[in-house]
């Protein structure tokens, strides 16, 4: 049985070949003749079952909706050999509260950890693409980004309704689209001088937000941003 993955056309590209397939200690092994270094479109995609999984460090490429569905998938390491993540590779993963994403990883594309509800955010990530990480949390009241981290993907706080105060580090140097858009009990916010741009609809609908002071670096202000 080859392992596959299929390009942008549908077609399927073979990069090894699966030689053995056991259980040790009550895990599937998959041995492969050659080193693999990208994991394709929806490779484990709705294997309801798959709880855990260990990337090898030949992997490179995580590719779109790899692990999307995979419900009971409760953690999992990404290896310093991968550099980027593709489009909801971990999409409707309900199970997922822990990832190690390295530094390495320079690109998350949209809606890689769509709804998982309890994934927390990561130290120095820089999440690249639209909604690739949202924090669906209706009892969210107050949280505080952790330093190191650069640009957040948009859409990142969206509808979390109970949230009233929010905590920017000063390594941040955008607030991304719709970051905080629908935060209607958002009452406190400090835009740090390292912010040069302000996202589309940033705080649209944050309707609790009586006063905020933009830096003198802010270069760019999206429509609707307030």
């Amino acid at each position: 049985t080859p392992f596959w993955e299929i390009d942008e056309e549908g077609n399927s590209v073979f990069n090894a070949n699966i030689i053995s397939n056991t259980y040790e200690n009550g895990k599937g092994v998959i041995t492969f003749d050659s080193d693999v270094t990208s994991i394709g479109y929806g490779a484990f995609a709705r294997r309801t079952n798959l709880k855990s999984i260990i990337i090898p460090n030949s992997v490179t490429v995580i590719g779109d909706s790899a692990f999307a569905g995979c419900e009971s998938l409760a953690s999992i390491t990404i290896p310093e050999s991968v550099t980027s993540i593709g489009s909801s590779v971990f999409y409707c993963c309900y199970s997922l509260t822990s990832v190690t994403i390295p530094n390495s990883v320079v690109e998350i594309e949209s809606y890689a950890f769509g709804e998982c509800i309890s994934l927390p955010i990561e130290d120095n990530v820089r999440y690249a693409d639209t909604y690739a990480v949202e924090v669906i949390d209706d009892t969210l009241t107050t949280y505080s980004l952790k330093e190191g981290t650069r640009l957040v993907n948009a859409g990142l706080f969206r509808f979390c309704e109970n949230l009233t105060s929010v905590i920017l580090p000063e390594s941040l140097t955008c607030i991304g689209k719709e970051m905080f858009s629908n935060c209607s009990n958002l009452e406190n916010v400090v835009i740090p001088n390292s912010v040069t741009e302000i996202g589309d609809h940033a705080f649209y609908g944050c309707s609790s937000l009586a006063s905020v002071t933009i830096p003198e670096n802010v270069t760019s202000i999206g429509t609707q941003a307030f």
